[in-house]
């Protein structure tokens, strides 16, 4: 045993002056331990005995607490296509200010919805009884045009301190009731700010100064966005702002007591889309109520196949409706011309159209309306529903942005014919567009059911894994 403690000495003594030599090590903790040596060289073998039993263990507890746990890999579940990010709880405007270079990226959470949204059903046996029980459920109800009006009131008052004067409308185009697929992503409701060049103007001093037109306008709806969640009640869902008509979206809880279902809209400033939209359908639905059914029936398959989310490049639903219009404009039914150009009443509607000696049905529109635009000429044939006939693309105002060959089809905005509603269409969205169109046409003319060609669409990568579900606004993984 002393012989043991002697050789620990020596080794010690050693260390301390190899410490010292080469700068190496800690002098520190050798000159501790000479200390603790010092202290207990006085006592007995049995003490000295039990004093380094018990450095030993010490030391031992240390190193052992010192050591970080090694982090445990782990099998987690598929994410989802459309992650759905859950922000930290901060400001409202926290959410618009301007992207730094350096700012943190850390990965996204991904949240799981509890409740999917299911391939509708339907209690009628057939595809016209199908087509019309489909037609009664998403045409908009009292109740749905009350929601609005309340959602309107509450936009009035929680926006009155920044806009005293401001101009409040609400559009509703379907339903509101129970849960849709990609419900908001692409809102079925919208609600329209108009304020006026005064009031923007106001907007530019507390911004940094002089602001475009653009600017000023994206200003105004991060400012009625901020009072709608702070004094509103209302949640922020997600912005689009790199669109011709910027916007965000937002929802209104069920525990607000506006409708029983959480209702998501589109909040924007001085737009005119929806107007233009709301009166395409009045315009021609007050004509022919076929043609508002018709409206009404591809919006609603737009919506659940995926190819109306302008945020994905694909067509807006305006743009959507003005196709349906076009189609019975151009004669792409089977009795040919049937709707007149825009602007114009008319007493020539679809109410005049035969099919084998009885009214087509809007089933049987929908079917030719897929067919119509499967053999459409995308490259050279333009669709303005301002003409209400074909013309080139060359022809219209709208065309001449569409002689980029990134441009993929042309649609022109009957109320502003130098718009192309089309133009934001990518190589991407304008394949899945010829792909959905011969996906139905093959559905509708294998006599598939109404629920197989609304059925929720799921990307590829998703559609052969189990478990694959579709909830509001984006599909994922249970």
């Amino acid at each position: 045993m002393v012989r043991a403690m002697s050789n620990m000495i020596q080794n010690v003594f050693e260390k301390a002056k190899s410490d010292l030599n080469m700068k190496t090590g800690s002098p520190t903790k050798t000159l501790m331990l000479i200390a603790a040596l010092c202290a207990v060289l006085p006592l007995d073998i049995d003490s000295l005995l039990f004093s380094l039993l018990g450095m030993a263990g010490y030391a031992m507890w240390h190193i052992q607490i010192a050591t970080p746990p090694q982090p445990q890999k782990t099998v987690g579940k598929a994410k989802a296509c459309y992650p759905v990010v859950e922000a930290k709880k901060r400001q409202a405007s926290e959410w618009f200010q301007p992207r730094c270079s350096h700012r943190d990226v850390s990965p996204p959470v991904v949240s799981q919805t509890a409740a999917p949204v299911l391939p509708r059903t339907f209690r009628s046996t057939g595809w016209e009884a199908e087509v019309n029980e489909l037609i009664g459920q998403i045409a908009p109800t009292p109740e749905s045009q009350m929601a609005v009006a309340a959602i309107v009131r509450v936009v009035k008052r929680a926006i009155r301190p920044v806009f005293p004067d401001a101009e409040v409308t609400g559009f509703v185009i379907a339903n509101l009731s129970g849960r849709t697929a990609f419900g908001v992503a692409v809102p079925d409701v919208d609600i329209i700010i108009n304020l006026s060049p005064e009031a923007l103007q106001r907007i530019s001093p507390a911004h940094g100064g002089r602001m475009g037109p653009r600017e000023l306008q994206k200003a105004a709806i991060r400012s009625c966005t901020d009072r709608l969640i702070s004094a509103g009640g209302v949640k922020f869902r997600r912005s689009a702002f790199g669109g011709e008509e910027p916007k965000v979206t937002l929802l209104v809880p069920a525990s607000t007591g506006i409708f029983p279902d959480a209702v998501a809209f589109d909040l924007s400033v001085n737009s005119s889309m929806s107007r233009y939209h709301a009166a395409l359908l009045e315009q021609y639905g007050e004509m022919e109520p076929r043609a508002r059914a018709l409206m009404m029936m591809v919006r609603r398959w737009s919506k659940d196949r995926a190819v109306c989310h302008v945020a994905k490049g694909h067509l807006h639903p305006y743009a959507w409706s003005l196709l349906t219009v076009f189609f019975l404009q151009a004669g792409g039914t089977e009795e040919g011309p049937c709707l007149p150009p825009f602007g114009e009443h008319s007493s020539r509607s679809v109410s005049t159209l035969k099919g084998s000696g009885s009214s087509i049905s809007v089933g049987q529109l929908f079917q030719q309306f897929v067919r119509f635009y499967l053999d459409f000429d995308w490259q050279q044939v333009g669709v303005s529903v301002r003409l209400g006939q074909m013309a080139s693309r060359s022809s219209l105002p709208a065309g001449g942005a569409s002689r980029v060959t990134t441009v993929h089809l042309c649609v022109e905005d009957p109320c502003k014919p130098s718009r192309n509603l089309g133009a934001s269409m990518t190589a991407e969205s304008f394949g899945r567009l010829k792909e959905e169109l011969a996906r139905a046409d093959q559905l509708c003319r294998g006599g598939a059911s109404l629920t197989e060609l609304l059925e929720p669409w799921v990307p590829p990568e998703y559609s052969s894994q189990q478990g694959v579900k579709v909830v509001e606004g984006h599909c994922e993984s249970q």
